[in-house]
């Protein structure tokens, strides 16, 4: 039992809820100068395998973390939110906020289709320039789908930095 999972990701920018710019893989936006801005340094889409074993036991796990989020100096304490869009998901991924630098890390957050923008990190500091990397996990146990259907997962993962 194989599985992959790939990582797309995206940033999203808004203040007071109103949405100032959308990211494209691994861009870094544009936004008028007042506006906060999230910015990404990656080494391209994240893939991650996974392959349980199969006399079973604890789940197996891949991890990376190769992408960094950058902010700029926020007008207001701010946050970071994660969500996804995966179709069909089969394997579990999760996201933590590691290294981070001005904000407090809000825990490993489980990525699943459909959810709703949830905490990464919290309490940015307002007025400072920050940044923290992003840990992907993916995981697999023996019960998940086996290497013969050769499925794997697909996340779009995007990113909002907005006004806490």
């Amino acid at each position: 039992m194989t599985g992959t999972v790939f990582v797309q990701l995206q940033i999203v920018n808004h203040r007071l809820l109103h949405i100032l710019a959308l990211g494209a893989l691994l861009g870094v936006l544009a936004a008028p100068a007042s506006a906060q801005r999230l910015m990404m340094l990656g080494g391209g889409a994240v893939q991650l395998s996974v392959e349980p074993s199969p006399y079973g036991g604890d789940a197996f796990q891949d991890t990376d973390e190769s992408t960094r989020i950058l902010w700029n100096r926020t007008e207001a304490r701010s946050k970071v939110t994660v969500s996804t869009f995966a179709p069909g998901q089969t394997y579990r991924l999760y996201a933590e906020a590691v290294r981070v630098k001005r904000g407090t890390p809000a825990g490993r957050v489980e990525l699943r289709d459909g959810m709703h923008d949830t905490d990464l990190i919290v309490n940015i500091q307002k007025k400072k320039a920050g940044f923290a990397n992003i840990r992907y996990i993916a995981e697999a146990t023996i019960g998940d789908a086996s290497s013969e259907t050769g499925l794997s997962d697909q996340h779009t993962v995007t990113f909002t930095l907005t006004e806490q």
